[in-house]
């Protein structure tokens, strides 16, 4: 007698499919959106593996065409990465505020 592997549950694939950040099943896709130069905002098309439907109702929710682009993030890694950068921006901002005070205080 023929002895196949164990099967997991459709319902445990189902969950492994929407955590998978690249499977086309994922339930955790948002888009965000870029600051870019206005000059080159139309060079900024949907990316390969975008989701077709985010990727429209971003481009018309976007609240100022002239200078953001959406942009995907999938997945808990890909939103923790957007997290690390935007603080990393912030501390510039911050570096850059404690200069002009500094500044503002020696003059």
């Amino acid at each position: 007698q023929v002895q196949y592997p164990p099967t997991l549950p459709t319902g445990i694939l189902a969950l492994f499919d929407a955590y998978s950040p690249h499977g086309p099943y994922c339930r955790f896709r948002h888009m965000l959106y870029n600051v870019v130069d206005p000059k080159t905002v139309q060079m900024y098309t949907k990316p390969p593996g975008c989701d077709e439907k985010l990727w429209q109702q971003a481009v018309e929710n976007n609240p100022d065409a002239s200078r953001l682009v959406p942009v995907q993030v999938s997945g808990f890694n890909e939103l923790e990465e957007r997290v690390t950068q935007q603080d990393g921006r912030v501390q510039q901002h911050f570096a850059v505020l404690a200069k002009i005070d500094s500044d503002l205080s020696t003059a």
